[in-house]
């Protein structure tokens, strides 16, 4: 009996655990952003996204600037990502790399919508006019602030609808394939280094 009931725990803590690591793989950010920690907003987006700040910890969710607030992702299709916040608004984002140090970054975003229920990707990321771009700069990087807003282009979208989302409208939806490159799921970063400050 004793043995059942100690296999049963062991059996139980592997489940937990394996959960808990599959739900950070869904929702980790990228490592080099992670380990930047703070981004500012350079160009576009709205006014209430001024900054972001990643937690190294708990990489899946982020404090949005000046606000406080905080906004955790949901899920994670490929270069997309679903944030939430105040429990049952949504949006869709769709995260892309201008260079490989992960110093400049582009998000695509949706405006927050409420959902009565928790809704799946492809009800919360569709082709449509409303994605606006925000250029977003680590805050290791201010110094050259002016200089990067001048030489950087914000790249164009692509495909805006996830990979086996169905079609909406023909006019405006562009799916993805799947080939498309993305970054590093976030699992394997370097947790060991300094903190650095950003302040």
């Amino acid at each position: 009996m004793f043995n059942y009931l100690s296999k049963m725990f062991l059996l139980q803590l592997v489940l937990t655990a394996l959960l808990v690591v599959q739900g950070n793989a869904v929702c980790s950010f990228p490592c080099e952003q992670q380990e930047r920690g703070q981004y500012m907003f350079i160009v576009g987006g709205s006014s209430s996204l001024t900054a972001n700040e990643y937690f190294r910890n708990q990489s899946h969710l982020v404090r949005l600037l000046p606000s406080g607030e905080f906004a955790e992702c949901y899920v994670r299709s490929g270069p997309f990502l679903i944030a939430r916040r105040r429990g049952n608004e949504f949006t869709c984002v769709k995260r892309m790399a201008v260079d490989p140090t992960g110093g400049i970054v582009v998000w695509y975003g949706l405006p927050f919508r409420r959902f009565r229920s928790n809704p799946s990707v492809c009800e919360i990321c569709y082709g449509t006019n409303e994605w606006s771009a925000t250029l977003l700069l680590a805050n290791d990087l201010r110094h050259k602030r002016n200089q990067i807003r001048r030489s950087v282009k914000i790249p164009p979208m692509g495909c805006n609808v996830p990979k086996n989302c169905p079609i909406r409208n023909p006019r405006l939806d562009i799916p993805c394939t799947g080939c498309e490159r993305v970054e590093d799921d976030g699992l394997c970063c370097a947790r060991d280094r300094r903190r650095r400050r950003y302040y």
